[in-house]
């Protein structure tokens, strides 16, 4: 929906929520912490960056809690954590508590506006979160991923290798997608000569398309669908272009919303194609060194202070396995492994950390 109107285009189903590393922590009219939805942005940043941020951010908190390093990038982004400790020792003031309890304040707070989201999509789905893992990418995701997990009760959190330049590498490594279409309302046992006039149509201009580009279209998968409703109805059904349509569509009716007419007429919409061509994936090396690399840090989790052990994720080989509180530490990305839980490096790199309550 775009305000009260349909949209009538295929779309992903994404819930954003304002919550982030440069979320602001700031004290409401009621004198209860609040972050966001105002965010710092990257200039000036959270305090800690050093460019003129006088405003707490989550970012600022997790540096002072020691969930994040001296630095970010690789180090190409120092962080200033007296700056950042002089912001939460203010905003502490302004709340009466001390910088440790604002700095967990700051988290919880954060962290609640997220799941607070994902609750209201996985209720609206009728889906059990105990039956899901959770994925965590970007920079900032694997850090606080181990708290959303445990407030939703999922058992799981994936770390892929590359977190926070994941959505990058995704689009490097998607295949080259070209999409057609073509209304034509008309009852679907008079629309098969128009159907294939269509797709016929489609393959040609896909195939021109994939010339000019370059691209060998022999190996492309070239997919035929058409949308399908009852008469009248406001909206459509997706049903691949084979066999019997109207038999396809009543079982994929009945499957999604509970009944399907048998005799009532049905009608085409739009003819669809839909062409997808592979691209050579190149997978990064796997990460894994003979010895792991770690330091420690002193961390502040709900029950205090821990001087926790911070992996390289670099130098960790497959089959790692260590219990928490822990955390790995690589140029883009933290994760955090709390008490109580535990991780293993998979295959390609990936990390699973097993929550517990």
């Amino acid at each position: 929906m775009i305000d009260e109107f349909p949209l009538a285009l295929p779309v992903v189903d994404i819930e954003s929520v304002g919550a982030g590393g440069g979320s602001i922590a700031r004290v409401d009219a009621g004198r209860a912490l609040r972050v966001g939805p105002h965010s710092a942005g990257a200039e000036p940043g959270p305090i800690a960056y050093g460019k003129g941020g006088d405003q707490v951010t989550v970012s600022d908190a997790d540096l002072s809690g020691g969930v994040l390093g001296s630095s970010l990038l690789g180090g190409r982004l120092p962080l200033r954590s007296a700056l950042a400790a002089r912001g939460i020792a203010h905003l502490a003031g302004e709340v009466h508590l001390s910088s440790e309890e604002t700095i967990l304040g700051v988290q919880r707070v954060v962290r609640a506006t997220m799941a607070k989201a994902m609750r209201i999509i996985l209720a609206r789905r009728g889906l059990d979160p105990r039956d899901f893992a959770l994925l965590a990418f970007g920079g900032a995701g694997p850090m606080h991923a181990w708290a959303l997990a445990r407030e939703l009760r999922i058992p799981r959190v994936l770390v892929p290798l590359l977190p926070g330049a994941f959505s990058a590498y995704g689009i490097l490594i998607s295949p080259v997608q070209l999409e057609y279409s073509r209304t034509i309302v008309r009852p679907l046992d008079r629309a098969q000569t128009a159907i294939a006039q269509a797709v016929q149509s489609f393959r040609s201009r896909a195939r021109s398309a994939l010339r000019d580009e370059h691209r060998d279209a022999r190996g492309a998968v070239f997919l035929e669908s058409v949308d399908l409703r009852y008469r009248g109805q406001s909206y459509e059904i997706n049903i691949p272009l084979r066999g019997d349509l109207a038999r396809a569509f009543r079982r994929e009716h009945r499957r999604r919303y509970g009944y399907a007419a048998r005799g009532a007429p049905i009608e085409l919409v739009t003819v669809r194609l839909t062409v997808r061509l592979p691209r050579l994936v190149t997978l990064p090396r796997p990460p894994g060194g003979p010895v792991p690399k770690t330091s420690r840090r002193g961390v502040l989790f709900d029950d205090g202070w821990s001087n926790v052990p911070v992996f390289e994720r670099e130098s960790l080989p497959v089959g790692f396995h260590e219990g928490g509180p822990a955390i790995v530490a690589e140029d883009h990305a933290t994760t955090v492994v709390p008490p109580g839980a535990s991780f293993r490096i998979h295959r390609r790199g990936l990390i699973e950390i097993e929550v517990s309550s």
